[in-house]
């Protein structure tokens, strides 16, 4: 089976060759854009705030933890539900 999606972005829901086509990038893809967008704007430390749902908190994490590599700070978050 083949699927089109433009929903699919969370790396832990992913299987190897799941024959999924994403029409957006994964978490993994979007967060070393922002991160590399946070550090081009010469950001020394970040406060995240995420939507508490599966792509809110799986791009919050990823965003966090390649953050962290680059020897910034990482403050404590907010986590919000609507």
């Amino acid at each position: 089976m083949r699927a089109l999606t433009c929903f699919s972005s969370i790396p832990f829901l992913s299987i190897p060759d799941d024959c999924t086509f994403r029409l957006i990038a994964g978490d993994l893809v979007q967060s070393d854009a922002l991160v590399k967008v946070i550090i081009t704007d010469s950001a020394k430390a970040i406060i995240p705030i995420w939507h508490n749902d599966a792509y809110g908190t799986g791009l919050a994490q990823t965003v966090t933890e390649k953050f962290n590599r680059t020897g910034k700070v990482v403050m404590p978050g907010v986590e919000y539900n609507i």
